[in-house]
């Protein structure tokens, strides 16, 4: 989606942080996760990054179990190149109010596939994860009106069948 634009914006209270605290916002549309606004979207904080390789990509899918991970069904989708530090706060607009599937990939390698054992995963409500396709209830949310805050660990690759959170050094 080219380059991701960031803005400072500062949240309210009742939106999931401080009304104090200070977010630099990534995506394309970075306004429409600011204090005040009506329409839905979700401010998704991405933790526990591998590396700084590549893009973090973050697709919805829509309240429809036979649609989740297929081929083209997604309904939303936001690319970001993954920042040279810390967490990243990534706005998403959100096409309606609702129930709707979210999926968070860390695309080490920039190329739009999932590779399970290179590249990192993560959903909603951070489940434990397994290296098997996800069910739609376990990547499924339920969008607000205004600004839905959420804060997704990022998942990989570990041992022979392990899939989980880096683990701390």
């Amino acid at each position: 989606m080219g380059t991701a634009i960031a803005v400072m914006a500062t949240l309210a209270a009742s939106q999931g942080a401080t009304a104090a605290s200070a977010r630099t916002l990534l995506g394309p549309d970075p306004s429409a996760c600011v204090a005040n606004v009506t329409k839905p979207a979700a401010l998704v904080r991405i933790t526990g990054l591998k590396d700084r390789a590549g893009q973090v990509r973050v697709q919805l899918y829509p309240n429809d179990p036979d649609k989740f991970l297929e081929s083209g069904e997604w309904i939303q989708r936001v690319d970001v190149p993954v920042t040279a530090s810390g967490d990243m706060d990534i706005c998403v607009k959100l096409p309606y109010v609702g129930e709707m599937a979210m999926v968070v990939m860390h695309d080490r390698e920039k190329n739009g596939k999932l590779d399970p054992f290179e590249d990192g995963a993560g959903l909603p409500g951070n489940p434990k994860m397994k290296l098997a396709k996800p069910k739609y209830k376990v990547a499924a949310f339920n969008a607000k009106a205004g600004v839905t805050p959420m804060t997704i660990v990022m998942n990989y690759h570990r041992g022979l069948f392990g899939f989980g959170p880096v683990k701390d050094k």
